[in-house]
């Protein structure tokens, strides 16, 4: 008798371990709750970033009320990166970009026709930042083009070029206190803009040295970036293209272009980010017939033992070590 109640306290004590666990496996599902009342019926795709790849975690349609829950699945849990909420049958397309970094909030559209400011988001830090800091920044910029061709069209000896030229000189401090706003948050939307503004040739300073300018923009993506983030950011591509345009066509210094990217691998510390990163500028080198730059590389690589696999562009890796 005793045994048998033993064995059924040893049971009830396991259902109990695995009802809590199930428990907190919903509890810390990551959620993100729309509502596009006026695009019922509508059908949509969730997807996340993996570098050049968008995974598609969820396919469905917008029922009757509008409401929608899109879930980070457990096999994705801590994902920090880009998100995207596709329409795939609307005529004219349409959809969210959110910044997914362990939050749990709501976006709601109040209108038929949405505008930036009829998309409500809630509960979420990140977004709520994203969409402030690019609005700013977009409202910096145009005003620094407007100040930098107003003291062009004016001799500088007028007292309306000494006017403009001061404003524009306020505007370069307005942006580098932008700058250090975005440095002093670990925000992912925060790191989300500044590579955004690599691709457009933003570096953290604004000149009109073109040389100053590719220097800049080279350290940043070489001693500062995240690739990690850069990874899971939509922009994977184009950074690294950038980069490769950048050495190639600016700066022009093969023994510089080795020695950053060794910098820059030595500074991945995920097997699958590093051998990603590898990839597409093995790719990029042998477009811009670097073939000399993959040979000196290969030490590097070998010796860093994070090749997840030696497929596709990869295999000259393999063929150079053998030999």
């Amino acid at each position: 008798m005793k045994k048998l109640v033993l064995n059924i306290a040893l049971m009830l004590k396991y259902i109990l371990n695995i009802t809590l666990f199930i428990t907190s496996i919903g509890a810390t599902a990551q959620t993100i709750n729309l509502e596009f009342t006026y695009f019922a019926s509508q059908t949509y795709e969730f997807k996340i970033v993996q570098g050049n790849k968008h995974v598609v975690l969820q396919k469905d349609s917008i029922p009757a009320n509008g409401k929608v829950q899109l879930k980070i699945p457990e096999k994705y849990k801590g994902y920090k990166g880009m998100a995207m909420w596709y329409l795939t049958n609307s005529k004219t397309g349409g959809g969210l970009e959110l910044v997914i970094n362990n939050e749990d909030f709501s976006v709601a559209c109040v209108q038929e026709v949405p505008t930036t400011e009829g998309i409500i988001y809630k509960n979420t830090e990140e977004n709520i930042f994203e969409k402030s800091a690019q609005k700013e920044l977009q409202a910096l910029f145009t005003k620094h083009d407007a100040m930098l061709a107003a003291t062009k069209a004016y001799d500088k000896n007028t007292k309306l070029h000494k006017c403009f030229y001061k404003e524009y000189k306020r505007i370069l401090k307005e942006y580098v206190i932008f700058v250090k706003k975005l440095k002093n948050t670990n925000l992912y939307a925060a790191r989300f803009i500044e590579i955004v503004n690599l691709t457009r040739g933003i570096g953290s300073i604004i000149t009109q040295d073109e040389a100053l300018k590719a220097k800049n923009i080279n350290s940043i993506i070489v001693h500062e970036l995240e690739y990690e983030l850069l990874y899971t950011s939509n922009f994977w591509g184009s950074v690294i293209n950038t980069w490769v345009q950048l050495q190639t066509k600016v700066l022009k210094k093969d023994s510089q272009f080795i020695d950053d990217t060794k910098t820059i691998l030595n500074r991945i510390s995920s097997d699958k980010v590093y051998t990603e990163f590898v990839v597409h500028l093995t790719k990029e080198l042998t477009k811009a017939g670097k073939d000399n730059m993959i040979a000196a590389l290969t030490k590097t690589v070998k010796n860093a033992h994070k090749l997840t696999n030696f497929n596709g562009v990869l295999s000259v890796y393999k063929k150079r070590l053998k030999g």
